[in-house]
């Protein structure tokens, strides 16, 4: 008895048997350009096979080649539904279709940021292929040194220079690109801190400070963009400087020292400048006991906490310009039973 099988082409796998018979057949995975290798691993249990037909574009029909072993090179890459129908002695029929996959080429590409020396290059990955997944990168960064397989990778180059990276990308199925590139490592900028005065001053003077050397721009931690800043106060301070997008940072550290002391004279007129009696940095030595008499001896203000708000006034009215004296004995050493002189100028 005949089989007769209709076949009619669709996007998924099948096969029409007989019983003691098995259609199959293997396939190599081939990259586009490259030739398939076809091979039947059909059995027929009841009679010898005679005929290995192939349907090879997918139009239910087998005539595209024969035997059991066939080398096509497909036009494109892609999914294609491949035929295979044997032919027993006895005239029986079976066929199976599956689908063979033809893979394409990847096109490697790669770009490339903070090229600088001495810091991480960061690369960036762009290779591109199609519908395909890229499994396998190699990277070699020319400077001799430990390869890579990682998709995005960073790379820390010691000096300065033009070097050769190489990229290979390969797919899933074995299809392979190489795209290398030279890629320049700008040197770090090299600069200095320039002090005018002291890096150890006290309260109420100030330092100049330049940043002198080779970059294009600057950022100080004050937030100033000039070549130099002028500091009152203690503290920590850097500079970062920046030349072909590379950057580099230093630091330094200003202490300023406290006042102390006793104002030597007050001006009350309300105008905001020398309008008390002032122990400097009050607060560091405080509480402190204040005393203040005329030159007759007449005891014209006392505290106990002092709290530098004493305006040359007694029982609240102003007192005349002169001379007065004062005894300070505050919770510190520096100004422990001091003693002096203060002007009251109208």
């Amino acid at each position: 008895m005949r089989v007769k099988v209709l076949f009619v082409t669709c996007l998924t796998i099948f096969s029409v048997s007989v019983i003691g018979q098995t259609v199959d057949f293997d396939f190599t995975e081939v990259c586009y350009g490259d030739t398939t290798l076809l091979t039947s691993t059909s059995v027929s249990e009841t009679d010898p096979i005679l005929y290995w037909q192939w349907d090879l574009d997918d139009d239910g029909q087998f005539d595209d080649a024969s035997g059991e072993e066939v080398k096509f090179k497909f036009s494109q890459a892609g999914s294609f539904l491949i035929g295979l129908r044997i032919l027993t002695e006895s005239g029986f029929s079976s066929a199976k279709y599956q689908e063979v996959i033809v893979g394409n080429y990847p096109v490697a590409y790669f770009t490339y940021e903070n090229a600088c020396a001495n810091t991480f290059t960061n690369f960036t990955n762009a290779t591109q292929a199609g519908d395909e997944d890229v499994e396998d990168f190699y990277w070699d960064f020319g400077d001799g040194g430990s390869n890579n397989y990682e998709t995005n990778p960073s790379h820390w180059y010691t000096s300065a220079g033009f070097y050769t990276v190489r990229l290979i990308a390969e797919s899933s199925l074995g299809c392979r690109d190489t795209i290398t590139r030279q890629v320049e490592i700008n040197p770090i900028p090299t600069f200095n801190f320039q002090f005018v005065g002291d890096t150890i001053f006290d309260e109420g003077e100030s330092l100049t400070v330049y940043a002198v050397g080779d970059f294009d721009n600057v950022l100080w931690s004050t937030g100033a963009t000039t070549s130099s800043i002028v500091i009152t106060e203690g503290g920590y301070y850097y500079a970062e400087v920046s030349n072909e997008g590379c950057p580099n940072l230093k630091s330094f550290t200003i202490i300023v020292n406290a006042r102390v002391g006793i104002t030597k004279v007050i001006t009350p007129n309300g105008d905001g400048y020398n309008d008390y009696f002032e122990i400097y940095n009050i607060g560091n030595h405080s509480p402190c006991k204040v005393s203040i008499f005329s030159r007759e001896g007449l005891l014209v203000y006392s505290s106990t906490n002092y709290d530098n708000h004493w305006d040359g006034t007694y029982n609240g009215k102003p007192l005349p310009e002169g001379t007065y004296y004062y005894i300070v004995n505050c919770n510190s050493d520096e100004l422990k039973n001091k003693k002096g002189s203060i002007s009251i100028i109208r």
